[in-house]
């Protein structure tokens, strides 16, 4: 199964940095710009770029696409009735036929 994991965090990581963004969009609009101004739009541009480039990396590793993907052909393959599933029951007649082989063998 494929983990969530990567997601989850380049999910926080997003809004980490859209944050810090929007944040130094505040202090540019806000006119201040004395030493405190500059460096509060000093740190949160360095968290935008540090939150940023974990998103982008697990953007390019394409953790989003196969995530997409796995959602997909769950949602395509198509729904199958045990009653009329032919393969599956010769399957397990087979499976069964095996242990009862394997279990004589054994005794």
């Amino acid at each position: 199964m494929l983990s969530r994991e990567p997601i989850a965090l380049a999910a926080i990581c997003a809004l980490a940095a859209l944050g810090s963004l929007a944040g130094a969009v505040y202090v540019l609009i806000a006119g201040e710009m004395g030493l405190d101004g500059l460096f509060l739009l000093i740190v949160f541009i360095t968290f935008a770029a540090a939150f940023g480039l974990v998103t982008a990396r697990a953007l390019r590793k394409g953790h989003l696409r196969e995530l997409l993907s796995a959602g997909q052909s769950k949602a395509s393959a198509p729904a199958t009735d045990p009653k009329t599933d032919t393969n599956a029951k010769a399957q397990k007649e087979g499976d069964m036929a095996e242990h009862s082989e394997k279990t004589a063998r054994e005794a």
